[in-house]
């Protein structure tokens, strides 16, 4: 189990961190296309969302629970606009109301309609309210295609499925913003099989799923996520090894009657079975398009390992990968032993950073990693060691002394020690100095 780092001693340590990069939105990232998805993982899309509105003739719809066909919608988006402009959007009534109504045909009147408004822009807000069905996927097809140069479609929601946007993407009239944060480029990918399940588990934080696109988040309880979470983790279990781990102590009988119950709660909460059983053992099932953030974090370190000299950037691959400690928000042995391997594997990628960036002379950016792993181990004293004499061999001793004290601090207060004697010789060292 991890220990404890204290408040005050995570205060010292990120006062003296460089400020990192803070994702911006940038309407302009959505260029010429003419159709712009919002990610769901996209942080902030409210700001996103707001950005757009602000930046040219932009027409906005809100979608209610109300506009679950096509026909709602439409209707519905029709009235909204019209209260800014009556007597204007007439076209798409009329198309709507015709004895035999053409998808296409209602396409180019809602284009018509916009273009009266000199709309450069319609947004659509909580899109998912609106069942994707077949003549949703025509009519958006249709929309698209009869979209002029200077009118452009976009789209926030909670999830995104593959029909119709995937195609849209491939052909390049649409883009995703926000999906960096996806493994593998989310699930409109070309490499994504749409007749597979996309299954992405994102472990790093308090922990995401994201089945399709659409997040899980109601689970019926801690004990389906964790041995949802126990399954992903591990390319192949023994029933032996399931019932030690979540049901020491009980009775055979009773464990396995919880854990089918439990097992069949996964199945439901996913919509497709994720394990295959035989030959005694549980694996992911090959039917399922697996993305599992900690897999792509501890093959990124395996590699870096295996190189005589790996770059900066084979680590940063990692490093980019670990945002928050494993599922932090639970407490089952396995996980908190699960989270401790994963931060050494974290602090060991900072620190080969930060010595090649030391041994090319870049003293800031070494200064940078240095400090963020001390964030993960503030009780490494080799760490404070390093840093210390790094600030001396830049004429920065006030830094370096000041280190010994945050350390000096952090012992006193979390364990009632003092630093050990090599730390104290460094110190003693550089205080002569500066005396």
């Amino acid at each position: 189990m991890r220990l404890a780092t204290s408040a005050r001693t995570r205060e010292n340590i990120q006062e003296l961190i460089m400020p990192t990069a803070t994702l911006t939105a940038n309407p302009s990232a959505a260029g010429d296309h003419k159709v712009v998805l919002l990610s769901p993982r996209l942080p902030n899309r409210s700001v996103m969302l707001g950005s757009f509105v602000q930046s040219r003739s932009a027409y906005f719809y809100a979608l209610t629970r109300d506009d679950t066909t096509l026909d709602a919608f439409l209707r519905g988006l029709i009235r909204s606009l019209a209260e800014d402009s009556p007597g204007l959007l007439t076209q798409t009534t009329q198309a709507l109301d015709a004895r035999k109504v053409e998808l296409g045909d209602v396409a180019e009147a809602l284009v018509a309609d916009l273009r009266a408004l000199k709309a450069h822009l319609l947004i659509l807000d909580n899109f998912d309210f609106l069942g994707i069905t077949d003549d949703v996927i025509a009519f958006l097809e249709k929309l698209v295609e009869a979209l002029p140069g200077d009118l452009q479609l976009v789209i926030n929601a909670r999830h995104l499925s593959y029909a119709p946007w995937q195609s849209m993407v491939h052909s390049g009239e649409a883009v995703v913003l926000g999906e960096e944060q996806a493994l593998d480029g989310g699930i409109l990918t070309s490499e994504t099989d749409a007749n597979h399940p996309h299954l992405e588990v994102s472990a790093f934080g308090q922990g995401k799923v994201f089945v399709n696109g659409r997040e899980i988040v109601e689970w019926d309880g801690p004990l389906v996520r964790n041995l949802f979470f126990f399954f992903v983790d591990h390319e192949h279990l023994t029933r032996d090894e399931i019932f030690e781990t979540f049901w020491s102590g009980v009775g055979q009988r009773a464990a396995t009657n919880v854990f089918h119950v439990t097992k069949r709660k996964i199945t439901e909460r996913l919509g497709f079975e994720m394990t295959d059983y035989s030959s005694r053992f549980y694996r992911p099932s090959k039917d399922v398009n697996l993305h599992y953030d900690v897999a792509h974090f501890e093959r990124e370190i395996a590699q870096a390992i295996r190189q005589d000299k790996p770059s900066v950037e084979t680590w940063l691959h990692a490093i980019r990968l670990y945002r928050n400690p494993y599922l932090m928000t639970s407490a089952m042995p396995w996980i908190e032993e699960r989270r401790e391997a994963l931060r050494l594997q974290y602090t060991t990628a900072l620190l080969s950073v930060a010595r090649i960036h030391q041994s090319h002379a870049e003293s800031d950016r070494a200064i940078h990693f240095y400090l963020r792993a001390l964030l993960e181990g503030p009780d490494r004293e080799d760490i404070h060691r390093e840093l210390m004499s790094l600030y001396a061999s830049r004429g920065e001793s006030d830094k370096a002394l000041k280190q010994y004290q945050v350390l000096k601090s952090h012992l006193r207060r979390s364990y009632g020690i003092a630093p050990s004697e090599a730390t104290r010789k460094v110190y003693s060292l550089l205080a002569g100095k500066v005396t």
